[in-house]
């Protein structure tokens, strides 16, 4: 799956020369590589989907939560390793001097591993501590205990028919029994979705 998924992504790529054919940048929409001059923006390695000036726009925000708190989008702290744009949590109003929308700088020196970002850890406690995002977090950590109690009881019992019917769990005959437990899983899953909502009722908010 992982494999056809990378196929997809690099289907339009030209395999000779590792560069994407020209076209929008997704956040200006001007063409990437309009002047030939900036290359790097459709090659594979360094493909972001934006331009330079996109890609180098100061902080904004992308998304919003119950909480009060944004998701921003910066700018790579490191172009020369890692292209992308950045995300971090931000509680409006951080009393953290050292907060940029989000953002904190650890500096420490070359020899050390050089400088790098990490979330501000005041806007994070502010964000993941708001009763509705803690509610919202403690129903996902209840989901996964429960689907890891399911496939492990599924995963037993597969095992346990197999070696009582004298069947190797590598052949492929015991890959052929397990459709049937892999569907009784399947079928866990879509009466058991998994918890995406936040819960706004005024007893979700209070938490």
């Amino acid at each position: 799956m992982i494999a056809e998924l990378i196929k997809q992504a690099f289907a339009a790529m030209d395999p000779d020369t590792g560069m994407f054919p020209q076209h929008n940048c997704k956040g200006c929409g001007k063409p990437l590589n309009a002047d030939g001059g900036h290359p790097a923006e459709l090659y594979a390695g360094t493909y972001t989907g934006l331009c330079y000036t996109c890609r180098d726009a100061g902080p904004y925000s992308v998304q919003e939560y119950p909480s009060g708190a944004r998701l921003m989008s910066h700018r790579p702290h490191c172009p020369s390793y890692r292209m992308n744009r950045e995300t971090y949590i931000y509680m409006p109003g951080c009393a953290n001097p050292k907060c940029d929308h989000g953002r904190i700088w650890v500096y420490r020196s070359d020899g050390s591993g050089g400088s790098y970002t990490v979330n501000c850890p005041d806007c994070w406690s502010a964000h993941h501590n708001h009763p509705i995002i803690a509610d919202l977090t403690r129903r996902q950590e209840a989901y996964h205990k429960a689907l890891h109690t399911k496939m492990t009881e599924l995963q037993k019992a597969w095992t346990k028919f197999c070696r009582r019917a004298g069947i190797d769990i590598y052949s492929v005959t015991a890959q052929e029994i397990g459709g049937s437990y892999r569907a009784d899983l399947a079928e866990w899953k879509r009466d058991n979705p998994y918890p995406d909502d936040y819960d706004m009722t005024p007893s979700g908010i209070a938490g």
